[in-house]
C-alpha cells in the first residue's frame, strides 16, 4: 500500500549560519537558529560555513552540576555557557524545552523535550519565597500573558497554602504573574502549571 506525505513543505528543521568569527559547530550542539529557534545540529558545520538544526525531539544535553531540576519543568538554553537552565536568558522566548526525565542534582546532563515552535502544551513552574502581602513574582517564562495559571503552593511540612489573588502581568512583564497567599514564609514552594 502506498503512503505518501501530500503537499510536503519542510521538516521541522532549520537553517544554522556559524559567523566567521566563531567555531566550528559539531553534530549535537545545541544551537540558535537563524529563524531564532533552538536546535540541535544535525551534522558539524565549519566555521563560515552553514548547516541545519532539528527544531524538536529529545536530546540530553549539558547542566550545571547541583542545578535542581524536576519532570516537566521548563527549562532553557544558556548559550553563554552552553548548557541548560532553570533561568530565562534575555531573548529566550522561543527556547521551548522541557525535562524529560528529571536528573539528579549532581548529574552534568539532562534529558530535555525539544517542542516544535509555538506548540507548547502546559508545563511547571517552581518558585520558593513568601507570597503573602504583597506576594511574590514568578517569571512563567513564556514571554507573553498566559491563557491560565494553576497554583499550588505549600510550606515546608507540607500544609497547602491558600491562594488569595493572581495578578497576570503585562508590557515588559509579560509572562510574569504576582501570586498572594493567606499566610506565607521565605521557604513555601509554589508550583505553577501554566498554560500559553
Amino acid at each position: 500500500m502506498k503512503n505518501q506525505v501530500k503537499d510536503y513543505v519542510a521538516s521541522l528543521t532549520s537553517p544554522v549560519t556559524s559567523a566567521a568569527a566563531s567555531v566550528a559547530l559539531v553534530a549535537g550542539d545545541c544551537v540558535v537558529t537563524d529563524s531564532g529557534y533552538l536546535g540541535v545540529l544535525v551534522a558539524d558545520t565549519p566555521v563560515g560555513g552553514s548547516g541545519v538544526a532539528d527544531l524538536a525531539g529529545i536530546f540530553r544535553l549539558a547542566k550545571a552540576a547541583g542545578a535542581s531540576m524536576f519532570l516537566r519543568q521548563r527549562v532553557y538554553w544558556d548559550n553563554v555557557n552552553r548548557r541548560v537552565t532553570t533561568a530565562r536568558p534575555a531573548g529566550a522566548v522561543n527556547y521551548v524545552m522541557v525535562v524529560e526525565i528529571g536528573p539528579a542534582a549532581a548529574d552534568t546532563q539532562v534529558t530535555v523535550r525539544l517542542l516544535p515552535p509555538l506548540s507548547l502544551g502546559a508545563y511547571a513552574v517552581q518558585a520558593v519565597g513568601n507570597a503573602s502581602g504583597a506576594g511574590l513574582t514568578i517569571d512563567t517564562g513564556l514571554g507573553f500573558i498566559p491563557t491560565a495559571v494553576v497554583p499550588f503552593s505549600r510550606d515546608t511540612a507540607g500544609i497547602v497554602r491558600v491562594t488569595t489573588s493572581i495578578a497576570y502581568l503585562s508590557g515588559g512583564n509579560s509572562g510574569q504573574v504576582t501570586l498572594v497567599t493567606g499566610a506565607g514564609a521565605g521557604t513555601d514552594v509554589h508550583t505553577l502549571i501554566v498554560y500559553p
